[in-house]
């Protein structure tokens, strides 16, 4: 009998451990937005599904993108509701090309946030936005 109490006495410990940590999954979940990183083929298919949203097509390599990613995580813990894309283009050496072809985008700079709505080009900024300039982007 001494067994069986210590057996759900450890199972409870468990238990609350374990509801404890979920519950700090959950948590984080809500109160911490950050960018969603996909792909170039995902970008593709998102434009061909005439989907509405933001996107930031940038280089990790580059400076001025990674200086801008601390901006975006910035604004995005302040506008929880919000979603920012980020397509990173480092590994493709003929990015150009793809954005002509896959997008017809001609401007190849980067960091470059674009703005679509129903699979349109609403509107585009070329280089490191502000805190500012960003925000006015999901108005």
């Amino acid at each position: 009998m001494k067994k069986i109490k210590k057996f759900w006495k450890e199972i409870s410990v468990f238990g609350i451990v374990l509801v404890a940590f979920i519950g700090l999954y959950v948590i984080h979940d809500i109160f911490f937005n950050d960018y969603t990183t996909i792909s170039q083929s995902e970008l593709v298919e998102k434009v061909k599904d005439d989907d509405s949203f933001v996107v930031v097509i940038g280089n990790n390599t580059d400076t001025a993108t990674q200086s801008y990613q601390q901006t975006m995580s910035q604004y995005l813990q302040k506008h929880l509701g919000d979603t920012l894309y980020y397509v990173d283009i480092s590994e493709d050496t003929d990015y150009a090309n793809w954005l002509e072809e896959k997008l017809d985008i001609t401007d190849a700079t980067v960091p470059q946030t674009i703005v679509y709505k129903d699979g349109k080009v609403e509107s585009s900024k070329s280089g490191s936005l502000s805190y500012y300039r960003l925000s006015k982007l999901f108005e």
